[in-house]
């Protein structure tokens, strides 16, 4: 990987970035880091959108790299897998650690993620 820039992302992905700091695109995969929580889910929506507009079997969701996570943007994952289903695209998750999964489990999303580790 290359440097970081001043938001802390790699210079490899800075024309990727979306809004916030950790938030990449890169195609069909996003990868979120850091807190994920109202003041972010816009940028995280928008990041979403752009993985479901790009070329590729299905979209990954790498969420390894998120310090928090609260019910809105558990929200905003299943509009986006509502929409990669409408798709015909699997929406997948990887990187899920246990405080994730703890807050996955609170809003229990039906059907479950799948996961793509």
């Amino acid at each position: 990987m290359g440097r970081s820039n001043a938001a802390g992302v790699s210079d490899a992905f800075s024309d990727m970035t979306v809004g916030i700091e950790g938030c990449e695109v890169r195609g069909n995969t996003v990868r979120l880091c850091g807190e994920l929580d109202i003041a972010t889910v816009t940028d995280v929506e928008t990041a979403l959108a752009d993985a479901l507009g790009a070329a590729g079997p299905d979209v990954i969701v790498d969420v390894s790299g998120a310090t928090f996570v609260d019910s809105i943007t558990i929200s905003a994952l299943v509009e986006a897998r509502t929409a990669a289903d409408r798709l015909g695209r699997p929406l997948r998750l990887r990187g899920v650690g246990p405080r994730f999964e703890r807050v996955l489990g609170l809003c229990a999303p039906q059907p479950p993620f799948e996961r793509a580790d």
